[in-house]
């Protein structure tokens, strides 16, 4: 676990996390690939509005079944 005092998260996707970046870009979500601060298995987002974290939501779980 890593301890976190902001509106981000940290998650660990069990796929390719530049493959899962670009298909969650042309969906129009915006997430940092972590592998530029020495974790490349991880995806940092930021908590937005309720509405953006269920978009957000409904996105990751479609890109996730389909890779």
């Amino acid at each position: 676990m890593i301890p976190s005092q902001a509106n981000f998260l940290l998650f660990f996707p069990p796929v390719d996390i530049q493959d899962l970046n670009q298909r969650l870009l042309r969906q129009g979500v915006i997430i940092r690939p972590m592998g530029g601060f020495g974790i490349p298995e991880a995806m940092r987002v930021t908590v937005g509005l309720e509405e953006e974290n269920e978009f957000f939501i409904s996105v990751l779980e479609k890109r996730l079944r389909n890779i």
